[in-house]
């Protein structure tokens, strides 16, 4: 009897020293860090960590690897909450051990250096779009031409299935110390105006359009259009003071921005304009560092998303220019008859990109995307 009482005891401390075991378990979580530069940037941000912090269902062990992410968007930005659906997938799959903490509005560096802050390994993960970064990698400037890619899907297809991937990581982690996971699609690039419908190759002549980039400003300067450099966040005053006539942006910065109350007239055409892309870049040293299985699910996680996030893209700009259409936005398409005059007119910018190439020993692999891309553009 004495020895049946004490197994019952001894199998009861067993079973609570397991159950205590698994409580002490982390929580798969992705958490952001508040910036205290003003109330409102505060109040989004713990807004945000609220609502992305997510439990995993499976059993998960003690974080090993914890990830600072930088980006440049407010802690509510939609497409920052796009990456954390990103994140927590990656912390469930790995058991919880790969954790990331993101630090939005630049906190870790300015956002021009962030590509070299991050390729020093200053923080392990960078979020950003390549604009940012033209002079710092010349064969990404391919993401900003307009006669490369004029769709989300034609340009994943191509990134993974036509062998541009394989081509340009390993030039980013040469130069860079940087390894891209995958790229988010961003909405396409479209031009607004205050004067009139842009229908013609002939409607661009003498239109000021206010921009940024050197691809956009050649690309202006090639049909026609007179290019000047002002800001996103500046463009409403700009057009509103008639500093210019319009300017090159996406739809939902048209609403983001107010952008529909001093422009009334905008390209809507699926092959009017690039689509461009924020990228996911690790250091490479952090990366070569992850365990074979870890990258993988990473890699694997990233495509699964950025095929994922085209739908979610498209529903994000038709949202958009249903508000623009009620603030009195025309929006008018151009025929791919039409289009091809456009890309007539600006088939310099090859050369352009070839030379930035050039200049930093990779016009070889830039010939190589080139022609992968036309293979890629819609007839």
């Amino acid at each position: 009897m004495k020895k049946k009482v004490t197994l019952v005891i001894l199998a009861s401390l067993l079973l609570l020293t397991l159950l205590a075991a698994a409580c002490a378990q982390p929580a798969a979580t992705v958490t952001t860090t508040a910036t205290t530069t003003t109330t409102a940037t505060t109040t989004a941000t713990t807004t945000a960590t609220a609502t992305t912090t997510t439990t995993a269902t499976a059993t998960v062990t003690a974080a090993t690897y914890n990830v600072r992410v930088q980006c440049s968007m407010p802690a509510d930005h939609e497409i920052l909450g796009r990456f954390r659906l990103f994140a927590q997938k990656v912390t469930e799959r790995t058991g919880g051990k790969v954790q990331f903490q993101i630090y939005p509005l630049n906190q870790l560096a300015p956002q021009s250096d962030g590509m070299k802050v991050a390729g020093q390994g200053g923080f392990e993960l960078l979020l950003e779009t390549e604009n940012y970064f033209e002079g710092q990698q010349a064969i990404l400037a391919f993401l900003f031409m307009p006669n490369v890619f004029v769709d989300h899907k034609y340009f994943q297809d191509a990134w993974y299935d036509g062998g541009i991937r394989g081509i340009v990581v390993p030039i980013v982690e040469a130069k860079n110390n940087l390894h891209i996971i995958y790229n988010y699609p961003i909405y396409g690039s479209t031009v607004y105006n205050s004067k009139k419908p842009i229908a013609t190759l002939e409607d661009w002549k003498g239109m000021k359009i206010a921009g940024t980039g050197a691809m956009r400003t050649a690309y202006l300067n090639l049909l026609g259009a007179v290019p000047v450099q002002i800001a996103y966040g500046d463009q409403y005053i700009a057009i509103q003071r008639g500093t210019v006539d319009g300017g090159i942006g996406h739809i939902p910065g048209m609403k983001i921005y107010a952008l529909a109350e001093v422009a009334k007239y905008a390209l809507r055409s699926p092959h009017t304009f690039p689509v461009t892309s924020e990228t996911i870049w690790m250091n490479l040293d952090f990366w070569k560092k992850l365990p074979a299985d870890i990258q993988k699910i990473m890699e694997d996680t990233g495509k699964e998303s950025a095929y994922a996030d085209i739908a979610f893209t498209q529903q994000a700009e038709d949202a958009a220019a249903a508000w623009c259409i009620e603030k009195g936005v025309n929006f008018n398409t151009v025929p791919m008859s039409e289009f091809s005059r456009w890309l007539d007119a600006v088939k310099p910018i090859n050369d352009t990109y070839i030379n930035l190439c050039k200049a930093q020993g990779t016009e070889a692999q830039a010939r190589q995307i080139l022609d992968i891309a036309a293979k890629y553009l819609p007839k």
